[in-house]
């Protein structure tokens, strides 16, 4: 996973800020992950919801075993309107 995760490069501000989420909360060690940069759409990315626009309102990672620092990037996921991290 750090390998992978350490050469992806991201395409759009969403995609961006989830990828300096991901390295800043130890994604690698979480319970799940499913579909995080596997895919190119990242309201397919588990625990994250989005609007009709495609745009990131919700990030729900309970029970998820996050550990780490939210990097200063999430504030540019402008339609984030819900963080749940228990």
């Amino acid at each position: 996973c750090d390998a992978f995760v350490s050469s992806y490069v991201c395409s759009d501000v969403d995609e961006c800020a989830l990828y300096d989420f991901f390295v800043g909360l130890n994604g690698c060690d979480w319970s799940l992950s499913t579909n995080w940069f596997m895919s190119a759409n990242v309201c397919t990315w588990y625990g994250i919801s989005c609007d009709s626009n495609d745009e990131v309102y919700q990030i729900n990672l309970s029970d998820n075993g996050l550990v780490g620092t939210i990097p200063t990037s999430i504030g540019d996921l402008y339609s984030l309107e819900r963080v749940d991290l228990q």
